[in-house]
């Protein structure tokens, strides 16, 4: 092991820890309003009603109020699917909870959650009293830390959502993207392609929040300079479900203006032009791809017009052309 992984270890592994400890939980309605021991847990560990506040537990389970815990403010998931923790809901109403809550002492004999917000959402609909939890004595970066890493290995973060978390780790806490990419153990060029998504409008980085607008699409559409030919690229793209490779030649085109010294004005007619273009190099590319090949689309000047040459060097090439048309070679 390195000196620098020695300085600083990567959280990832002990979290995965705790996230894959199963406790063997019943129903909510037979479950008791108690502490309930898990296998390994220490026969010493305090009950929730029997004692006003509940000391770190290392590893052991314990059940706590419900109200009593309250959420992370800083988590980075923002958005919870009401879906999705309606069917969490009904199966921990069915099931129970497979998997504790990580929480850490609060203020005011509270414990806010660092990692399962979803299962104490969902356990709040279930109108379960009490949930079991995992407390750990943790700092502000190391909280945010675990907040992430656990997001990061259970359910994967919106683009934008994950961005934002890169950054109030190395803004909060005065990190390097490299010592953010050692802590969460992911590759420091990831870290930092995430960051350039928040350089985008707020308007683009809405249409990933929606779904609309995929990472490698915002993240290709962040090449360019100019945040109004980013809006209308990334309505282009969607509106014409261009794909990132043609959406890259578009940028490359796009960029080559601009280093040739070339004014490249906001028109969204142009960049439609362009992006027809950029769609139409893209499926012959495919297409070349596929038939081994060269091949070239021609648009006509009728609207949904145009003509498609292929290349053949050989008969027998001709022939696999036409076995792969469909068209019957047998005399």
């Amino acid at each position: 092991m390195s000196e620098s992984r020695a300085r600083s270890p990567r959280l990832g592994r002990g979290l995965s820890a705790l996230l894959s400890q199963n406790v063997q939980v019943q129903p909510p309605a037979e479950a008791e309003n108690d502490v309930q021991e898990v296998e390994n847990a220490p026969e010493t560990v305090e009950t929730a009603e029997n004692s006003r506040e509940i000391k770190p537990t290392g590893d052991a389970v314990v059940y706590l109020p419900i109200k009593k815990i309250v959420p992370n403010p800083d988590q980075p998931r923002k958005h919870f699917d009401d879906e999705a923790l309606a069917g969490l809901a009904q199966s921990i109403k069915t099931d129970g909870i497979m998997q504790p809550v990580i929480v850490r002492p609060g203020v005011d004999g509270t414990y806010q959650i660092v990692a399962g917000e979803r299962r104490w959402r969902a356990s709040q609909i279930a109108e379960l009293q009490t949930v079991p939890a995992i407390i750990r004595e943790l700092t502000d970066q190391q909280t945010a830390e675990w907040s992430l890493i656990e997001n990061l290995q259970r359910e994967d973060l919106n683009p934008i959502e994950r961005a934002k978390a890169f950054d109030n780790l190395i803004k909060l806490f005065e990190l390097s993207h490299g010592q953010v990419a050692e802590r969460v153990g992911i590759q420091r060029s990831t870290i930092s392609n995430y960051l350039r998504l928040l350089d985008l409008p707020v308007e683009v980085q809405q249409l990933v929040l929606d779904g609309k607008l995929s990472n490698g699409q915002a993240k290709t559409i962040a090449g360019l300079s100019d945040p109004n030919q980013q809006l209308d690229l990334a309505k282009k793209a969607i509106a014409q479900s261009l794909s990132v490779r043609a959406l890259e030649k578009l940028v490359a085109q796009m960029n080559e203006k601009t280093e040739k010294g070339e004014t490249v004005a906001y028109d969204p007619d142009q960049i439609t032009s362009l992006g027809k273009r950029a769609h139409i190099l893209d499926l012959q590319q495919q297409i070349s791809q596929q038939l081994g090949t060269k091949v070239i689309i021609k648009p006509g000047r009728k609207k949904g017009s145009g003509s498609l040459a292929l290349d053949f060097y050989s008969l027998d090439q001709f022939d696999t052309f036409l076995q792969k048309l469909g068209v019957d070679l047998a005399d």
